[in-house]
């Protein structure tokens, strides 16, 4: 290959041919063109040079996205979602429902023939039995199921269009991530980071510490069973034999789905990773971690929503959100018989539960009762999201510890 040749993208091989992805979305092929898996046309003639596989070789064709070999047959995901299938057809693999006869040039797979299908996201190919992975995350499979390689749980019957897969057939099912098939056998890679496999185990392949018996359905792969067990980044199916790599575990504390390691606030949502005040630090979700509107480094009480920002006491920059301690006389608003004028011996000259510094400073001013109602509704607005638990994932995220424990304030009463 010269510098000036187009740039491939990925490769896939079988049994006697090898198939080459381009850059820009071509296929090519060479290799034992017996039933047509070259699919470059129909006269089934072998090529020691790659061809181009017919209907992806010119820029107007669709861009295929990904390729996949079988042992006689082939297989190409295109830019919108559906599949392609050549080759050989003697047991159903190319999934196109006709009479199992081998196709020298692409034909559309049934079910995922045309872009209002369920869109493709993943395929593989076995000796001869295909999977397709559709992006709801669920599982499908034809071709060859004599070693129940399909998973389908049926009898063992070849089918010539895609049946779904026994476990990953319903939205409810625990989501695929990735596929892999072998000779006679399958896996599936879940969103939990497990895995399952289906088909022969005559030597093994598929892990699950059993008695070497066939599974027409997915069983867990022993090691890999439950979410507790290490997670599995990637898998891989050779003839007889599988593989998994292990991989970090993916982190997302917000569910914002952007990993932790790479968020710019990784204890509040931020899909967009908006960051108005300083750029490439913590983002706004957590510049402003009470939504109010107002960045911590103006907020006056920035564990707390407090749109109108109210300091009615204003013998402190803390706001009435947040603030303990309304009339800073050490005696805090819940259990103060007066918490907007200081009292600090709580005295009650009258008895009617009203501390003596309100009695004395409301002395014919009832609107200064309403006042107090005023202030304290503005505190409890039912508009301020609550802050437990807030406070607790901050302070059990090492990057906001700092924060949590020094704005940590006393909870507010509910009744006064």
């Amino acid at each position: 290959m010269l510098p000036s040749d187009p740039d491939v993208v990925a490769i896939a091989a079988a049994g006697n041919h090898s198939l080459a992805l381009l850059a820009d979305g071509t296929v090519l092929a060479w290799g034992s063109d017996d039933f047509g898996e070259l699919g470059d046309d129909a006269t089934f003639a072998d090529q020691t040079t790659p061809v181009a596989v017919s209907g992806f070789a010119l820029p107007s064709d669709p861009d295929v996205l990904a390729i996949a070999a079988g042992f006689y047959h082939s297989l190409a995901l295109l830019a919108d979602g559906t599949l392609r299938a050549w080759g050989y057809d003697g047991n159903g693999e190319l999934g196109d429902g006709g009479t199992n006869t081998s196709m020298g040039t692409p034909v559309p797979v049934s079910g995922f023939a045309v872009p209002a299908d369920p869109d493709v996201v993943a395929i593989a190919a076995g000796d001869s039995h295909s999977l397709a992975l559709p992006a709801d995350g669920t599982l499908r499979a034809w071709g060859n199921d004599g070693d129940g390689q399909l998973g389908d749980g049926g009898t063992n019957t070849n089918q010539p269009t895609p049946v779904p897969v026994g476990g990953f057939a319903l939205a409810s099912d625990p989501d695929v991530l990735a596929i892999a098939a072998g000779g006679t056998h399958s896996l599936a890679l879940l969103a939990d980071g497990t895995m399952r496999a289906w088909g022969n185990d005559e030597s093994g392949q598929l892990g699950d510490g059993g008695s070497n018996s066939d599974q027409p359905t997915p069983v867990a792969v022993s090691g890999f069973a439950v979410p507790a067990d290490p997670d599995v980044a990637a898998i891989g199916a050779g003839g007889f034999h599988s593989l998994a790599v292990g991989g970090t575990p993916v982190v997302d504390s917000d569910a914002d789905g952007v990993p932790n390691d790479s968020d710019n606030c990784p204890i509040k949502a931020n899909a967009g990773q908006e960051d108005s005040v300083h750029p490439g630090t913590p983002g706004d979700a957590c510049d402003d971690p009470d939504f109010d509107g107002y960045f911590d480094s103006t907020d006056n009480c920035p564990d707390l929503a407090n749109a109108d920002q109210l300091n009615t006491d204003g013998a402190d920059d803390g706001g009435n959100a947040c603030d303990g301690d309304d009339d800073n006389d050490t005696v805090l608003d819940e259990t103060d018989n007066c918490p907007l004028a200081a009292n600090t011996n709580q005295a009650d000259a009258d008895g009617d539960g009203a501390g003596t510094s309100a009695t004395a400073s409301t002395a014919g001013r009832p609107a200064t009762a309403s006042r107090r109602r005023s202030s304290t509704t503005r505190a409890r607005s039912p508009a301020q999201p609550a802050t437990t638990s807030w406070s607790a994932t901050a302070a059990s995220t090492s990057s906001m510890a700092a924060m949590a424990t020094t704005r940590s304030v006393p909870a507010r009463a509910t009744t006064r």
